[in-house]
């Protein structure tokens, strides 16, 4: 069989370590005979153990197995062979009694048992065929030639019938997969020492050449003149002391093994001549017998007496037809035969049929005849009966006819199957045999009441008391185990017959124990484990169950360590496994096994976490907003890096992967990339079924560079070229820039912060004036501050003022200033006409410049610098 071999790698504490690369295993056996492992095995990475099997032989012993790989201190175990017990590997035939009369009526019971490897007995997985063979069936045969060993059952019982053939024959018993059972079966009886001969009838008719015959009939005795059948084919020789009278016509005729007697027919040779003749029956090895025939010249009469004759008078007891052996004669009253005229109807009788009887009741003597004749039945029963012949006018006859056997003397008790199962079942095992003087089978003369009893009802029971039937030469015992082995005396006595006492010994129903096998400190990581649960007999020796057996599991703590709850080993199996379903809590559960009809057993298993060392690497800790840290997360155990950790990952200003798993060499990578500065904390929380988890930090700075625009516009949108503005930056560093074309200055890489950008509030341009307004987020004051974290626009809005120059050579004019570009104006002269002269004046004629207008006081929307002159002309009025 193939068993489950555990290897784990430990530290030095003992306890599991999970590897992160495959390891080669190296093992070895001190003896391959007993135990064979595979020459290697690979332990995987990410696993503590492997689990791989070696084989063993069906030669018991003992090895040790060492497991080797480099780098490792190695390991060894001790296992121990031995036969498994309990489980059907053979066949055991018994036949019982094996000692038999040879007689047909004598059957006896052929009990094939299942048995195990140390020949007890076992059950049957399932139904199970058998074919049974006799070597020798001239001896005796059984049947039926298959029988079925049901499932669950240990044994089938078949027939074993004798035939008349004395000897022995071997009773075989095959099934494909099963050692063949045999065993050897003797039918003895009385020996055959003489030959006896007897005439039917003793008077020959003298009434010509082959007109009338007699039967001689030959049948065997031993030496104290029992009937006795041919042990071997016997060629007997018939002679005629005077042919002249009467002869044979076959001289030599066989006795086959297992008849008791043959008849041979003697004819008349002569006709009117009268004298007695003998006859002698002789074989080789064998008393020679003789008898004395009488030749007589027939009657003629009517009437007279009928003669009957048995041939042979003794017959030994068994169910059998003899062929002839009644012969019913004529005679007159001088005794001489008749020979009939006309049919005489002779009916035939049997005073005791128990013991004998006719084939039939009446036979027919025909005209020209002497004699009829009909069959003798017999029985299995010793004793007589008077066979009677009558017919009109003719005074009837009768004769004693016997069976006869050597009488028993005493009782022999015997069993079939010497190992009985204490199991609480009836066992037709045993029985009680009739014996003669010389220790050979003898049939009952009788019924005998047999007396029972056993020593120690503990162990087993049987009746109180058995009936061996007349013409019976045993009888069965139903032997009643109980559920405790052990041993008992079984007595039988009669009353006339020697008594007999055996000793019956009672065995476990093997295997009786369950065993539990399981590695006892687990990792809780939530996985499942084996535990291997396998039979005992009382003796600590492994078993295969006969039948499959149902197994049920129990844990003391489900939460920690649950089981199985039924595991069903089948029929033949060395072991079973069940899973043992580890959570993620450390602790301990006792498991309890227990199947119906076996001794319990349990197993405290443990089940631990181990610790976790968890450290955070990076080439930097303090990086820019615009850059990336790369993390290297690396965890092991004792310095063993541990693979499929699962990871947690976060932090508060930036991005990271929120989970992941390290590799093979315990390590995870992962990048950081900051989305904000400042000091950020990236935290990781690393757990694995059966690892204690931990939590680790890593602290990080980070900086931003910032990039500022600033815009300067009016409030029609128009960029301001040329302003300059100046900005200090979250590190004190000052920078100052123009507006270009489109009123921008844009600065770059500025430290993130408070941020203060200034502006002038007032810009004056010679004719034209920006007046700063509001930055584009509300903020009144020229200069902004704040705190940045991200690029910022900035819009100063400013408003546009246009100077407006208004001149004239004479006179006073108004209008002239500053003014909001769109604001609407009005300018003029106060005098439109002023004297320069008595005779000459002068007069306004126009606006120029920038405004062209003839009235003294005109309106106009300032949307530019102006320069407005008013124009004067000569006037003469005053000469007239």
């Amino acid at each position: 069989s193939e068993y489950p071999l555990y290897i784990e790698i430990q530290d030095s504490e003992g306890r599991p370590v999970e590897l992160n690369n495959d390891v080669i295993i190296k093992l070895f056996s001190s003896d391959t005979r007993a135990a064979e492992p595979p020459s290697e095995v690979k332990l995987k990475a990410g696993s503590h153990y492997v689990i791989t099997y070696f084989r063993t032989s069906e030669t018991p012993g003992s090895a040790v197995i060492t497991a080797m790989a480099p780098g490792f201190q190695s390991g060894s175990i001790l296992i121990k062979t031995e036969y498994s017990v309990g489980y059907p590997k053979k066949l055991a035939l018994y036949v019982y009694p094996d000692v038999l009369l040879p007689s047909s009526s004598e059957e006896a019971n052929v009990v094939v048992i299942l048995q195990d490897v140390l020949g007890k007995p076992a059950r049957a997985p399932e139904n199970i065929r058998i074919t049974l063979y006799s070597s020798n069936i001239l001896v005796g045969d059984v049947y039926p030639n298959e029988i079925t060993i049901q499932a669950g059952s240990t044994y089938a019982i078949a027939k074993f019938k004798p035939t008349t053939i004395a000897g022995s024959t071997i009773i075989t018993a095959s099934a494909s997969g099963f050692e063949s059972g045999r065993d050897i079966v003797t039918t003895i009886g009385p020996k055959p020492r003489r030959i006896m001969v007897v005439a039917a009838p003793s008077k020959l008719i003298s009434n010509g050449l082959d007109k009338s015959f007699v039967f001689i009939t030959a049948y065997l005795v031993d030496e104290n003149g029992y009937p006795a059948y041919a042990d071997r084919d016997i060629v007997l020789t018939f002679t005629s002391s005077n042919v002249l009278l009467g002869y044979f016509k076959e001289t030599h005729v066989t006795l086959h093994a297992g008849e008791y007697c043959i008849y041979n027919k003697l004819y008349s040779s002569s006709d009117g001549n009268e004298g007695r003749l003998e006859v002698t029956v002789q074989a080789r090895g064998l008393e020679a017998g003789k008898t004395y025939i009488d030749v007589i010249v027939p009657s003629d009469s009517d009437i007279g007496y009928l003669k009957v004759y048995a041939a042979p008078p003794v017959f030994p007891p068994g169910d059998a037809t003899y062929e002839n052996a009644i012969v019913v004669q004529v005679e007159d009253f001088g005794g001489r035969p008749i020979v009939a005229s006309k049919v005489i109807d002779v009916y035939l009788s049997s005073s005791n049929t128990l013991y004998g009887d006719l084939s039939n009741d009446s036979i027919v003597i025909k005209p020209g005849s002497s004699i009829a004749y009909t069959d003798f039945i017999t029985t299995k029963l010793v004793g007589s009966t008077a066979v009677t012949a009558s017919a009109n006018n003719f005074t009837s006859d009768s004769i004693e006819v016997r069976t006869y056997a050597p009488p028993p003397v005493k009782l022999k008790l015997g069993i079939g199957p010497t190992n009985i199962r204490a199991t609480g079942d009836v066992y037709p095992f045993l029985y009680v045999q009739l014996q003669d003087e010389n220790g050979r089978p003898a049939a009952a003369q009788e019924n005998i009441l047999v007396y029972l009893s056993s020593s120690t009802e503990a162990y087993g029971k049987v009746p109180e008391n058995i009936v061996i039937r007349n013409g019976e030469s045993f009888e069965y015992i139903d032997f009643t185990s109980t559920s405790h082995p052990g041993e008992t005396n079984i007595t039988a006595s009669a009353e006339g017959y020697e008594s007999d006492t055996i000793l019956v010994k009672t065995i476990e129903p093997f295997p009786s124990i369950l065993s539990a096998i399981a590695y006892t400190t687990f990792i809780a990581n939530d996985e499942d484990y084996p535990i291997y649960i396998q039979l005992l007999d009382s003796q600590g020796r492994p078993a295969k169950p006969e039948i499959p057996v149902k197994i049920s599991l129990r844990s003391s703590d489900p939460s920690v360590i649950d089981v199985d709850e039924t595991v069903m080993m089948n029929s033949g199996s060395a072991y079973v496994e069940a899973k043992l379903h580890l959570s993620e809590e450390p602790g301990k559960a006792v498991i309890s096994i227990a199947a119906p009809g076996y001794e319990p057993t349990s197993i405290t298993v443990n089940s631990i976490i181990l610790p976790l060392n968890l450290n955070i690497s990076s080439d930097k800790s303090s990086i820019y907003t615009n850059e990336s840290i790369k993390l290297s997360i690396k965890v092991d155990n004792q310095g063993i890096p541990v693979e499929d950790v699962e990871l947690i990952l976060s932090c508060d200003k930036g991005s990271i992967p929120s989970n992941g798993v390290t590799n093979e060499e315990g390590i995870f990578e992962a990048i950081y990339i900051p989305t904000l500065p400042g000091d950020d904390v990236i935290r990781v929380y690393a757990s694995k079924p059966g690892y204690q988890a931990i939590y680790a930090e890593y602290r990080v700075h980070i900086d931003m560079l910032l990039n500022i625009k600033i815009i300067l516009k009016t409030e029609d949108g128009a960029g301001i070229e040329g302003i300059n503005v100046t900005v200090i930056d979250g590190s004190g560093v000052k920078k100052s820039m123009i507006t270009d074309a489109s009123g921008t200055a844009k600065f770059n890489n500025i430290m993130w912060g408070n941020i203060s950008v200034k502006v002038e509030r007032e810009i004056s341009n010679r004719n034209i004036k920006y007046i700063f307004l509001e930055w584009s987020d509300g903020v009144k004051n020229s200069t902004w501050t704040g705190y940045l974290e991200n690029d910022i626009e900035l819009t100063a809005t400013y408003k546009i003022q246009y100077f407006v120059s208004v001149t004239s050579e004479y006179g006073s004019v108004y209008g002239s200033g500053w003014y909001d570009k769109g604001t609407s104006i009005s300018i003029g002269v106060e005098e439109t006409i002023i004297p320069v002269s008595w005779i000459l004046s002068k007069k306004f004629n126009a606006w120029t410049g920038d405004i062209y207008s003839k009235d003294p006081q005109t309106s106009f929307v300032v949307d530019s610098p102006k320069v407005i002159t008013a124009e004067w002309v000569d006037d003469y009025t005053n000469l007239y």
